[in-house]
């Protein structure tokens, strides 16, 4: 299984948001699942974790 770290900053807030997500799916399925392609998400960065 893979991890992930995700930091998002929503637009508006000034604190960046930091989750980790642990399994098998690509780069796609997090954007999706995190809603990360929404207009509220100003910027995001998605990392494989060994």
């Amino acid at each position: 299984m893979a991890r992930y770290k995700i930091t998002m900053k929503e637009i508006g807030r000034s604190n960046i948001i930091v989750s980790e997500y642990i399994g098998d799916v690509d780069e796609a399925q997090l954007i999706k699942h995190y809603g990360l392609n929404e207009p509220d998400i100003e910027w995001y960065d998605i990392k494989k974790i060994d």
